[in-house]
């Protein structure tokens, strides 16, 4: 990190926390008045009921924390000049919001933090891994985050030529957000849902359905007492509507962010679009970027709103209805797609590609 930013630190502090979910950077001031920075970051895995953090995650979350580091400080010094550029928040504030990101300078930051960690990942890690990176920022909505990675480039070639620093580069960032002010940049974006799984839950409204139809009556139950119970716990508060796959055939959905629940059979709602998804179950297989035949395998995948691309929609499936019992309980949610038998032993996940038709 030094090394990209041309610059160093006093300190460096690490707090790993099993009970937090994701990362965060906090200042603390103390009594000479100097401030010690503290990352505290998540845990991504369980070995032997053990939380742990892999070294990937590690990697990841230690750089964008401590990004903050840098940025933050630099944000503050030119408040004047971000301020100015506020306009631009108006179009992602309400997906910015629920990422909590509530203000525009907290945007900014995350936007060139973002932008940062994805030049380190492609320069000290692999290109394929930066490329992925990409794409699930864009699905968040960083939808200035390209012209802002360009720019990066330049300053990596000054840094390297004339031995500038971040600091020093930092106001030429600005004067990208600037550039896409003036030409109203956001009206040229994409608006079509593209991953990821997060962000169908960042919809203003959200419909979550539950399958009706199985023969296996006990099984069937599982599935749709669990659903409720998802329900009840993250979207009943935030407004959420709950409807039976029959239900939902009837309705107008084509303005809500959809979570579907069931195997694709017993999800009519499910069943009646699964001719339009880059997968198929059948025959007790899944069919994805390879064939699944274990019993035990669940399926969580993104696609766009069947009935607006504009919107996303989330699926919680598996080989059967028994299996969706706790199939939330795998770390995810930054990727399209997840195939998984538990919460220790994920199978594959990753990005769907995105041409007319999404396919792996």
């Amino acid at each position: 990190m030094e090394d990209y930013f041309n610059e160093t630190q006093e300190n460096y502090n690490v707090i790993i926390t099993p009970a937090f979910w994701g990362g965060k950077g906090v200042f603390v001031s103390g009594l000479d008045g100097k401030e010690t920075f503290f990352a505290a970051l998540q845990t991504t895995d369980m070995q032997d009921n053990i939380p742990y953090t892999s070294g990937d995650n590690i990697l990841f979350y230690v750089w964008h924390e401590y990004g903050h580091f840098f940025v933050n400080p630099l944000t503050e010094k030119h408040a004047e000049k971000v301020n100015s550029l506020n306009k631009m928040y108006e179009p992602i504030k309400d997906v910015m919001s629920k990422q909590a990101y509530g203000i525009w300078e907290t945007c900014v930051n995350e936007h060139i933090i973002r932008a940062i960690n994805i030049r380190m990942v492609e320069l000290f890690s692999n290109i394929q891994q930066s490329e992925t990176m990409l794409s699930r920022e864009l699905g968040n909505r960083f939808i200035y985050i390209v012209p802002l990675i360009e720019k990066l480039k330049q300053f990596e070639k000054q840094k390297d030529a004339r031995s500038i620093t971040f600091s020093e580069f930092y106001p030429e960032l600005l004067n990208v957000l600037d550039s896409l002010q003036k030409v109203e940049y956001w009206k040229q974006v994409n608006k079509n849902f593209n991953g990821p799984l997060n962000g169908v839950l960042m919809e203003e409204m959200t419909v979550w359905i539950f399958p009706t139809q199985d023969l296996d009556t006990e099984a069937l139950k599982i599935a749709q007492d669990y659903a409720l119970l998802i329900f009840n716990t993250f979207a009943k508060p935030r407004g959420g509507i709950l409807l039976a796959d029959t239900t939902a055939l009837k309705t107008d959905l084509s303005e809500y962010g959809i979570i579907a629940y069931g195997t694709i059979e017993s999800n009519l709602f499910l069943k009646h679009h699964a001719h339009t998804f880059p997968f198929k179950i059948e025959n007790q297989t899944i069919y994805a970027d390879k064939e699944y035949k274990d019993k035990d395998t669940k399926f969580i995948s993104c696609l766009p709103n069947p009935h607006n691309p504009q919107k996303g929609m989330s699926i919680y499936t598996a080989l059967s209805n028994k299996n969706i019992q706790d199939i939330n309980n795998v770390f995810h949610g930054g990727e399209d797609y997840i195939i998984f038998l538990n919460r220790e032993t994920v199978i594959s996940k990753g990005f769907y590609k995105k041409t007319e038709k999404w396919r792996f």
